[in-house]
C-alpha cells in the first residue's frame, strides 16, 4: 500500500505542475515599481524581473510617456497595458516571449 500512496503522490504532483507550466504569461502576477521611467525603460524592467522577451515597434512606444505606478500582485497583460497607457493593444504570448502592437497591427506572424 505504501508505494501505491507515493506513486499517486507523485502523480499528482506532476499533473500540478504541468498544469502550472501551462498557465499564460500574461496572466502571472507581478510586484513592481516604476517612478518617473520611460515606456522602454519601464518594459526592460519588467522584462527583467519576470525573464520575458517582450517584442514591440519602437516606433509605437508613447515616447513623452512617464511611467509612475507600483503594481502589487498585478497580472502582467494588466502592468503593459499601464505601461503603455492604452488597452488599445494587441498582446500576445507564447512560452516567456511577449508581442505587443497597437491594436489595428496583424499579429498573426508571431
Amino acid at each position: 500500500m505504501p508505494v501505491q500512496r507515493n506513486t499517486l503522490f507523485l502523480l499528482l504532483l506532476f499533473i500540478s505542475s504541468l498544469v502550472v507550466a501551462q498557465q499564460n504569461i500574461l496572466d502571472q502576477k507581478v510586484s513592481i515599481r516604476f517612478n518617473e521611467e520611460t515606456v522602454a525603460e519601464s518594459l526592460n524592467k519588467l522584462m527583467a524581473k519576470k525573464d520575458l522577451k517582450i517584442n514591440y515597434q519602437p516606433a509605437d512606444i508613447p515616447l513623452e510617456r512617464r511611467v509612475t505606478s507600483s503594481f502589487n500582485q498585478t497580472e502582467i497583460r494588466k502592468v503593459i497595458k499601464e505601461i503603455w497607457g492604452t488597452n488599445d493593444l494587441n498582446i500576445r504570448s507564447k512560452g516567456n516571449r511577449i508581442s505587443i502592437k497597437k491594436a489595428d497591427r496583424d499579429l498573426s506572424k508571431m
